[in-house]
């Protein structure tokens, strides 16, 4: 790659975070193409199509800093608020900061005031500038609270996360252990061709009774397996809510209830289809969640018709849950325009659904298997007589689904998450995912970002951040570029850490950071420092060991003999994984 000859251009990038060029694995400098930059800059909503438009760009950056009264999000470690910067230009001798707490948002009695401990001034573009510092001397109790300021006649609210430094970590013991298994490849004698939460909770009940104290398995997300066939765990359609696929249907209390689904369940056509499902190799998404679905069609209209307890509960569960609500008003929108979002009408892409929008059967549907799927996982890690959920919270969602549909201004657009190429993926790879927006509306972020840990959280003991060093930077891909040709977006990482320790301590859940492969010292030092648990993998190890060089297992680790990206366990034993390894090419 040549350097870029836009003079500034590089500059510009660093400053929302660009970078211009990244070390490969082998150590070799790649410089990012000028058309990359050009295009995260616009995703950015930064025109920097010459050098005119630079220039003006790096003038309009510096005086956006100091023309923003306040930092849109301040964290407080401990509760220890750092001094607060004020920057205004006008004549005004004195600032109004208070804070109102998470507990109390009116504010009444609180004496959460800031007083001015030092100001400077600054020139920037010929204007002068003053900056004044706030202190607080107070510590905050923990907590998401509001910093309300007022600089002459501009008024302005903004976030104050009071995080402890550490994540929750339970009471060490030794011989810990627990089991990973893919939930879809979780098989029984009755299955429907896919694992469910019944067989989960089954192995869960299992490993408890046997002294174990995990089931780990992979992210149990909503997915588009029948509409785009994206399979993928990894590539859900949102992070807030389960996914109806894993349903048990044979569980479901009510079913003698409905005469219709009964039928459904006994006639031939669903046994023999059930059957051909449950003996065959591979799971089937499409045909499987065809198949549940016949079932479950039919008892979400008995639910909501024909039951009044049912619809009761129902309701009550979509008022304390009211994004399962929006959620299947937006499956519905999809199913009555047939199309992806991005190609509505300007105002439901925007998020404006009204009923003439949507298809009432399947938002009624999509309302009752989001019950289901909450009431069946619920049940699993209540029980007192099951082992702990460890859960996998993947890196991103589908473009076309309804994270990035309703949350689309914390996302970017037109560009993807992925990964630079390396010794295996020797073009890079590309994950689809859109990224979390680096720089506008952060307040709206780690929002976000607090629903997708509180989801999962409120339901496990432990919980896995797939692709950690995605807190600190991301490699992002131009639409339309392949992966060689995208550059790291960096984040501001203590602002995600800090939703992630306070949410980990108020759940009691411990967190796992995924850090395999290369990953920056800076990663693991953060993770260190807020208490994240680091990954261990066997099988990575092997030449080590058969170096005779022992393991080496990191304090607060867990350690696992492969992953999902890995051979399993059977095929390493046998060898399966040497054979495989050779025909690819890789060794």
């Amino acid at each position: 790659m040549t350097r870029p000859v836009t003079p500034g251009l590089s500059t510009l990038a660093r400053r929302y975070g660009i970078q211009p060029s990244y070390f490969s694995v082998r150590g070799q400098r790649i410089r990012a193409p000028e058309e990359t930059l050009r295009h995260l800059l616009n995703a950015l909503g930064v025109s920097a199509r010459n050098a005119i438009e630079v220039r003006n760009a790096l003038r309009a950056e510096a005086l956006a800093r100091m023309e923003t009264p306040v930092e849109p999000v301040i964290v407080a470690w401990d509760g220890n608020l750092p001094n607060i910067e004020v920057h205004h230009s006008g004549h005004w001798k004195q600032a109004m900061l208070t804070i109102a707490l998470e507990d109390n948002p009116a504010g009444a009695g609180s004496s959460y005031s800031l007083h001015r401990a030092t100001e400077r001034d600054t020139r920037v573009d010929g204007r002068t500038f003053r900056i004044s510092e706030y202190h607080c001397d107070k510590p905050l109790p923990p907590g998401y609270h509001t910093l309300r300021w007022e600089v002459g006649p501009t008024k302005g609210d903004s976030l104050v996360i009071s995080a402890p430094p550490r994540c929750y970590a339970p009471a060490a013991a030794a011989d810990n252990w627990g089991i990973f298994v893919p939930l879809y490849a979780l098989r029984s004698d009755t299955d429907w061709g896919a694992g469910s939460y019944g067989e989960l909770e089954r192995l869960s009940r299992w490993v408890h009774s046997n002294g174990g104290d995990l089931v780990s398995t992979l992210p149990i997300l909503p997915c588009f397996y029948d509409r785009y066939s994206e399979s993928s765990p990894y590539l859900p359609v949102t992070r807030l809510l389960w996914s109806e696929f894993f349903v048990d249907v044979d569980s479901i209390g009510f079913i003698s209830e409905c005469d219709e689904a009964a039928t459904i369940l006994s006639g031939d056509h669903l046994t023999q289809e059930r059957t051909r499902l449950h003996q065959a190799d591979l799971v089937d998404y499409p045909a499987v969640l065809s198949l549940k679905r016949r079932a479950l069609k039919a008892l979400a209209h008995f639910a909501r018709h024909q039951s009044t307890t049912l619809s009761d509960e129902i309701d009550t569960f979509l008022r304390s849950h009211p994004l399962a609500r929006d959620y299947a008003a937006f499956r519905g929108a999809l199913e009555a325009a047939g199309r992806r979002w991005q190609d509505w009408p300007e105002l439901l892409r925007l998020g404006d659904l009204s009923s003439a929008d949507i298809n009432l059967e399947t938002q009624e549907y999509h309302e009752f298997v989001q019950w289901l799927a909450h009431r069946q996982v619920r049940a699993m890690t209540d029980s007192a007589d099951t082992a702990s959920l460890y859960l996998d919270l993947p890196i991103g969602v589908h473009p076309e689904g309804y994270d990035a549909w309703r949350y689309q201004k914390c996302h970017l657009t037109g560009v993807s998450c992925g990964a630079p190429p390396d010794t295996v993926f020797t073009t890079g790879q590309n994950w689809v995912a859109p990224p979390l927006h680096p720089t506008t509306l952060r307040a709206d972020v780690c929002h976000y970002w607090r629903l997708c840990l509180q989801h999962h959280m409120q339901q496990c003991n432990l919980l896995r951040i797939d692709h950690v060093m995605g807190l600190h930077r991301m490699f992002c891909i131009p639409a339309g570029a392949s992966a060689s040709e995208g550059t790291y977006i960096h984040f501001r990482p203590e602002e995600r850490y800090a939703v992630l320790t306070l949410e980990s301590q108020r759940n009691r859940t411990a967190v796992v950071g995924e850090d395999l492969g290369t990953v920056p010292h800076e990663v693991r030092r953060q993770m260190a420092r807020h208490g994240l648990n680091r990954m261990f993998v066997l099988y990575y190890e092997l030449p080590r060991m058969a170096a005779s060089k022992g393991l080496g297992i990191p304090r607060n680790s867990l350690a696992c003999i492969s992953t999902h990206d890995m051979p399993p366990f059977a095929a390493i034993w046998r060898g399966v994984d040497i054979r495989e390894q050779a025909t690819a090419g890789i060794i």
